[in-house]
């Protein structure tokens, strides 16, 4: 009887293991089993010997996995909202890297690629995902996955022009019009997956005492 599908973890990797020495993992319902690991990144070692099986972790549930022609899926939903960079720290035998989905990253045995798809980093937060594959079809079975926090850029909210600081005008009177001298930056713009600047107006009547938004735009 097929193990039932865990899902995603979340803000842990739920790791699988299926019948097959396929990468693309055909057939679903072929799967062993499943255990649950809480680290920012994925190590097999954490749970299992290169040279044993999945079943072989601490709260593994369902069958007992051969030591080889298996592969793994681990997937984790939910993390620390961050920059990070993804690194393929050790692999034995071939890995694939997901993000919300997408292949970031695929590579046969056995050479470590480093720091992985966007080297830039990826801006990840509570609903992203985070997917690892690994095949392992003989000999020693492993992989060693980093998700690296990186620093962000301050936030610089540029410069506003075309009005003075502290000018006052009558009621009724025009201001004049804002210009956009230099625009915000750092955060996480600019980065995969990253967010964008929004700008709340505000207008103050009773001499800045209280302010009222006026409007909220992007620029």
């Amino acid at each position: 009887i097929p193990s039932a599908d865990p899902g995603s973890g979340t803000n842990v990797w739920n790791v699988e293991a299926f019948a097959t020495a396929d990468i693309s993992i055909p057939i679903l319902a072929a799967r062993y089993g499943y255990y649950s690991v809480n680290s920012l990144g994925f190590a097999t070692s954490s749970s299992w010997n290169a040279n044993s099986s999945p079943s072989s972790a601490p709260g593994w549930t369902g069958c007992t996995v051969p030591n080889d022609n298996f592969a793994i899926r681990s997937r984790r939903t939910g993390f620390p909202c961050g920059l990070y960079t993804i690194s393929d720290n050790a692999h034995d035998d071939n890995v694939q890297i997901y993000v919300n989905g997408s292949l970031i990253y695929n590579a046969g045995c056995c050479t470590a690629g480093g720091v992985v798809g966007n080297t830039n980093g990826y801006v990840l937060g509570a609903t992203d995902n985070v997917e690892v594959r690994l095949v392992d079809v003989c000999a020693g079975g492993f992989v060693d996955i980093g998700v690296n926090p990186q620093t962000l850029p301050s936030v610089n909210g540029g410069t506003i022009g075309g009005v003075s600081n502290n000018s006052n005008v009558c009621e009724g009177q025009t201001l004049g019009n804002f210009t956009n001298v230099s625009s915000a930056t750092g955060g996480t713009t600019n980065f995969a997956n990253g967010g964008s600047f929004t700008y709340d107006w505000e207008l103050s009547t009773d001499g800045g005492a209280t302010f009222n938004s006026v409007g909220v735009s992007n620029s």
